[in-house]
């Protein structure tokens, strides 16, 4: 009994440092063969599913969109980094800030083990060590989940590189068109009021919105944070969220134009702008920036 145990956890032992190796070679194949050259692009447009569907890149002039469902600050920071750096053409960003940015929810993606599935494959590239200490400390069991799957991920990149695939062919943003559109007969409920209560936002995802707000002062980037519209307005957290704006990014802009259309043609849910909406946000939005 002694020996197999000794038996197998050599073997797990082997596997492991295996499949780190491999994690580790294949990543940094990809991050040194990866094309980040924006070419001519001036603005690049960072976020959630909200800036994904919203914001038509091709109707903004000089602008890319890299928004993509479920990014946390965490992520968004990984492409403003690796992409700025390398892209000194780079003179604003535009950043989905909304309020359920700043809520605790942030923190669950972070911890989502379904989210992590996908993110992590398409992501891992983008990492650097201190990146990865981070992430270990927040959620190490999906990093170690992972490992195959991240493989797998940055094996396809390489394919992908080799047959010269766009940036938004990689699964780490783009811009996407929704062509549904609500129920006309969906019930809008009337805004609460603004109340400060004891609601917590975000604990480890803020730190990276931080960061953001960091990269972008000390890189004279102009960094625009904005509110796209919502057909329904959630209040719950608009105290936290102007709170941490007032705190520790007075030096971006506020853009907040989630109240800008209520127009029901506009949006393929209660939150997220479809096709038309996009169109129209767009080309309102091309004057803003």
């Amino acid at each position: 009994m002694r020996n197999f145990l000794f038996v197998f956890s050599k073997f797990i032992v082997i596997t492991t440092f295996i499949f780190t190796i491999f994690v580790i070679v294949t990543g940094l194949l990809v991050k040194q063969n990866f094309n980040y050259n924006l070419i001519d692009k001036k603005i690049l447009i960072l976020g959630d599913s909200h800036t994904l569907c919203g914001v038509d890149d091709a109707i903004i002039p000089n602008s890319i969109n890299l928004s993509e469902s479920a990014d946390t600050y965490f992520y968004s920071y990984l492409k403003l980094r690796e992409f700025c750096d390398r892209n000194k053409n780079v003179k604003k960003v535009v950043l989905g800030f909304a309020e359920h940015n700043v809520s605790e929810s942030q923190d669950t993606w972070l911890k989502s083990e379904s989210i992590n599935n996908k993110k992590l494959i398409f992501y891992y590239f983008l990492f650097d060590i201190k990146d990865l200490l981070h992430f270990s400390q927040i959620n190490p069991l999906d990093l170690i989940r992972n490992s195959a799957r991240i493989i797998k991920g940055n094996i396809g990149h390489l394919y992908r590189i080799y047959e010269g695939a766009a940036v938004n062919e990689f699964g780490i943003g783009t811009h996407l068109k929704l062509y549904e559109k609500v129920d006309s007969t969906v019930e809008i409920k009337p805004n609460k009021n603004i109340v400060m209560d004891d609601r917590k936002y975000s604990e480890y995802d803020i730190i990276y919105l931080k960061e953001i707000y960091k990269y972008c002062e000390d890189n004279k980037i102009e960094l625009i944070l904005l509110n796209s519209p919502v057909l329904q307005k959630n209040n719950a957290y608009t105290a936290q969220y102007l709170k941490i704006y007032h705190e520790f990014l007075k030096n971006a802009q506020l853009l907040d134009l989630s109240y800008l259309t209520k127009n029901k043609k506009y949006f393929s849910d209660l939150d997220h702008l479809n096709n038309e909406g996009a169109i129209f946000f767009s080309n309102f939005l091309k004057d803003k920036l």
